[in-house]
């Protein structure tokens, strides 16, 4: 069976909603999901804003109103129970790594997730057949086959031009992706 790679952040919770929100809520400055056109959201505050943005991902209500993207359990489920081997590969600060895995303890017990959370900066680097992601830098040049997460940071690449590369947007379309590459794999 084929191994699945599974994003974190903006494919299993809406992490850039819930910084974003956060983000408001310190300084008064409103922005929508649409107004981030590139994986890196610090381009999109202001310019005051910018050089500590990145601690926003450390604040602990930041992760309290993260939520589940919808039927991502379920198809998860389905995808483990099917015989799929799962993996959950995220890049993060050390100081998330705890509060991740607990958070992926609770919401996937069928998973173990002591042995199936990977931890790395550079996706490329591990051994699946599919990764499902939202950033473009994961999805290129890699020797897996990827489902993207459709967002407004990511809609400037050609999946045409990537033929390893198919764009879904909800976990509703993820199942008959992964059996489509599936088919893909097996006749090549």
């Amino acid at each position: 069976m084929l191994r699945i790679g599974i994003d974190i952040d903006d494919c299993i919770v809406n992490t850039t909603q819930a910084v974003l929100t956060q983000h408001y809520e310190n300084t008064g400055e409103k922005l929508s999901l649409e107004d981030i056109k590139s994986y890196c959201i610090e381009d999109y505050v202001s310019p005051e804003y910018r050089e500590d943005f990145h601690k926003i991902f450390l604040n602990k209500n930041v992760w309290k109103r993260v939520e589940l993207l919808p039927d991502c359990v379920d198809v998860v489920g389905e995808l483990h129970n099917a015989g799929y081997e799962i993996w959950i590969i995220t890049s993060t600060s050390p100081e998330n790594v705890l509060k991740k895995c607990n958070f992926l303890d609770r919401t996937f017990p069928f998973l173990d997730i002591r042995k199936h959370l990977i931890i790395t900066p550079c996706k490329q680097m591990i051994d699946v057949d599919i990764l499902i992601d939202d950033a473009v830098h994961n999805v290129v040049n890699a020797g897996y086959s990827s489902i993207l997460f459709d967002y407004p940071w990511n809609r400037d690449m050609n999946e045409k031009s990537n033929p390893n590369i198919y764009r879904v947007s909800g976990w509703n379309e993820v199942l008959k992706t992964v059996k489509l590459i599936q088919r893909r794999i097996t006749n090549e």
